[in-house]
């Protein structure tokens, strides 16, 4: 057996080891999993530098694995998890939220970023783009048990859950279409936007709408396949292989978006697993596994990435950061939600609830897992990535443990139509349609 695979294989059993480790310690001390295993990563990764261990990452280490392991299994499980029927009848305020909401949620912090730091040159409108892509896309995965605990209604979580599956798959896209502007010129000169803008927009509208199509297809696919096959070994094996396959062929074949193929694929797949009522079914609980060690290598591998430097020579750059993300987080809440509610004929989300969109929406690991595949071509990786990372530790250091605080001040009362009493699978919801 080859070194390489005996480094593999003890890298996995420890970051499941401490995955493990750090989900049984977190309800006792109070504090996110996520930040136990990001402080987890830092400390291991302090300790093998100070014996002198060169521990060998680099860009290219991440680049393959993040994009075609990590951010799909990521995005999958979370489209799995999700009830098409309920995820319908909210769908329009859904994407409202996750695409032309995110869309001003990114412009308001790209400008903060851009004129707060005010250096064109090492820190262009490009990066500003970039960064404000990754820092406004949220995962509400470490908020959701506090709000079903607190009887939080039905719709506000699956209107948070569906906000974050889909602007992740818009961020993946507009990531892609930015790191190749970017790598084809080292700064974006204000009167080229002008030049470039309808080209990109329509190379995002090909990638993006590409993809989705491909998932409705993989979708129907998946659902005539998922019928002919009785045992559940077999079904689980095709929800492994039709994923990856759809990503590889939608991004390395068809160049379209690969996230957006899996998302859709997984919603349909989804109704379908659900539909089906079979017991010894255990593909909600394989994906969630696969999700669970997703999420704990990619924060075991921001702690290990993680220097003093950052948070010493890039402070400043990460408190413009937060707060220009929480600045745009506000906006699209309190101002933007009220009037889009106001203008199309769409169910009012009343103040209380709109105070679980503002600070429910913390950063997750896909935003994480895309600045660790950042380039190293790009001169300003360096600011990008610490002011992600500085965003992501404000999220689990202040929003997730002052989360319970928020939503106790306007406490629901759990009914039959919050998730307080909704079963995970949801079965008998999406049976009936």
């Amino acid at each position: 057996m080859g070194s390489t695979t005996v480094v593999i294989a003890i890298t996995i059993a420890s970051i499941l080891a401490l995955a493990i480790i750090c989900e049984y310690l977190a309800p006792k001390i109070k504090l996110p999993a996520s930040l136990l295993l990001l402080c987890s990563g830092c400390g291991i990764a302090h300790f093998l530098v100070m014996q002198g261990v060169d521990l060998q990452l680099r860009w290219q280490s991440f680049h393959d694995i993040v994009l075609f392991i990590f951010v799909p299994v990521l995005v999958f499980e979370s489209a799995l998890s999700i009830s098409l029927s309920r995820l319908l009848k909210e769908l329009p305020l859904v994407l409202i939220l996750a695409i032309p909401l995110y869309m001003l949620m990114i412009g308001l912090t790209a400008a903060g970023l851009y004129y707060g730091i005010d250096h064109p040159t090492g820190f262009p409108w490009l990066a500003a783009l970039l960064c404000a892509t990754l820092v406004s896309a949220t995962d509400p995965t470490a908020v959701l048990s506090l709000m079903k605990q607190a009887g939080i209604p039905t719709r506000i979580t699956l209107l948070v859950e569906g906000e974050s599956l889909f602007n992740d798959g818009v961020a993946i896209v507009l990531y892609s279409v930015l790191i190749a502007m970017a790598l084809s010129q080292e700064s974006m000169p204000i009167g080229q936007w002008h030049e470039n803008l309808p080209k990109e927009i329509v190379l995002f509208a090909y990638v993006f709408f590409g993809g989705a199509l491909l998932g409705a297809g993989m979708a129907w696919l998946s659902s005539k396949l998922y019928g002919l096959m009785p045992a559940s070994s077999q079904r689980s094996a095709l929800t492994l292989v039709l994923p990856y396959l759809g990503y590889i062929v939608a991004e390395l074949v068809l160049n379209i978006s690969g996230v957006m193929a899996v998302l859709v694929c997984g919603l349909g797949l989804g109704r379908t697993i659900r539909r089906s009522a079979d017991s010894n079914d255990f593909n909600p609980r394989l994906w969630g596994f696969f999700a669970f060690a997703a999420n704990a290598a990619v924060f075991v591998l921001v702690g290990i990435t993680i220097t003093l430097d950052m948070f010493t020579e890039r402070w400043l750059a990460i408190l413009i950061g937060i707060a220009a993300a929480l600045f745009a987080r506000a906006v699209m809440a309190y101002a933007c939600v009220p009037l889009v509610t106001a203008i199309f004929p769409i169910k009012s989300v009343k103040l209380s609830h709109r105070h679980v969109l503002f600070w429910g929406g913390v950063r997750g690991p896909v935003a994480l897992a895309l600045v660790l595949a950042l380039p190293l071509q790009l001169d300003y990786w360096f600011t990008v990535q610490s002011i992600v990372y500085g965003v992501a530790v404000f999220t689990l250091l202040v929003q997730v443990p002052t989360f319970p605080l928020l939503i106790r001040k306007a406490p629901e009362a759990a009914t039959d139509n919050t998730l307080a009493n909704v079963q995970p699978s949801s079965l008998q919801n999406d049976a009936s349609n």
